[in-house]
C-alpha cells in the first residue's frame, strides 16, 4: 500500500470516527481501543492510530492509558469554545456585510422564515439552512484563516446539537433570530449583524449549559439516559 492509500484510510477512519462522535454514536469515555477500532472499522491498525491521533489533536479524543477514549463534554471546555466562536463569528459577519455580493442572504432569510412560521418545527431543515448560512458567511467574509478556523470549532459544534435537538422551542427562536441577522448582512448593516450574532451565541450558549446541568440527553431524542459530563 503506497503512502497515498495509506493517507486515504486514515482520512476515512477519521471521517467514520468523527461522525460517530459528533452523532453521539460513540458516547464521552467510551473505549476507542485500536484492536477494536481497527475491527469496527474493517481496516488495519495504522490508519486507525493515525486518526485516533487527529481526533486527539482536535479534543474530541483524550488520552486514557495506551489508548484513546471519547472526551467528555466539559462546562469550561463548552464555555471556552463559545468564547472562541464569538470571537471568530461576529467579526466573520461584519466581514460579511461588507461583501459585494450578499443577495443570497434575503434568500436564506426567507427561507428562515418560513421554517421558524411552521407549526412544528424540523429540527434537520434548522441544522439544513445554518449549515448553508454558515457557507455563505464563509464565502462572503472571505478570510481563508477565519473560515479554517470555524471549520474546526464546528466539528465541536455539531456535536453539541445533540443537546438541544430536543428542545424545538429554542429552535424555532435560533432560526428567527438568522433571519434578523441574514437581513441585516444582506443590508449592510455590520454592526446590527454583529450585535445580533453575539446575542444569538450566548442565548446557544445558555440553552447548552442548561442542558449540560441536567446531564442527561436521549438517544431517541424521547427517551433520555445518563450523559457522560464533566463539571467544574
Amino acid at each position: 500500500m503506497n503512502r497515498t492509500e495509506q493517507r486515504d484510510l486514515a482520512d476515512t477512519a477519521y471521517e467514520a470516527l468523527r461522525d460517530d462522535i459528533a452523532e453521539w454514536r460513540l458516547a464521552p469515555g467510551t473505549s476507542l481501543a485500536e484492536v477494536e477500532t481497527s475491527a469496527r472499522l474493517g481496516m488495519s491498525r495504522t490508519p486507525v492510530r493515525q486518526a485516533l491521533r487527529r481526533l486527539h489533536r482536535e479534543g474530541l479524543a483524550q488520552p486514557a492509558g495506551r489508548g484513546f477514549v471519547v472526551a467528555p463534554v466539559s462546562v469550561d471546555g463548552v464555555t471556552a469554545l463559545f468564547q472562541a466562536r464569538e470571537a471568530l463569528e461576529v467579526y466573520a459577519m461584519r466581514l460579511a456585510a461588507h461583501a459585494v455580493d450578499r443577495a443570497e442572504f434575503g434568500d436564506l432569510a426567507a427561507r428562515y422564515d418560513k421554517a421558524a412560521r411552521r407549526k412544528t418545527v424540523d429540527a434537520d431543515e434548522i441544522y439544513a439552512l445554518s449549515a448553508e448560512f454558515d457557507q455563505a458567511v464563509d464565502r462572503a467574509a472571505n478570510n481563508a484563516y477565519i473560515t479554517e478556523m470555524l471549520t474546526q470549532l464546528r466539528i465541536h459544534l455539531h456535536r453539541l446539537r445533540r443537546l438541544s435537538r430536543h428542545r424545538l422551542d429554542r429552535l424555532r427562536v435560533s432560526a428567527e433570530q438568522h433571519v434578523a441577522i441574514a437581513r441585516a448582512i444582506e443590508s449592510g448593516n455590520e454592526r446590527q449583524a454583529a450585535q445580533l450574532s453575539a446575542d444569538r451565541l450566548r442565548d446557544s450558549l445558555d440553552t447548552v449549559l442548561q442542558s449540560l446541568s441536567t446531564s442527561l440527553i436521549g438517544p431517541d431524542d424521547h427517551a433520555p439516559a445518563p450523559l457522560g459530563v464533566q463539571s467544574t
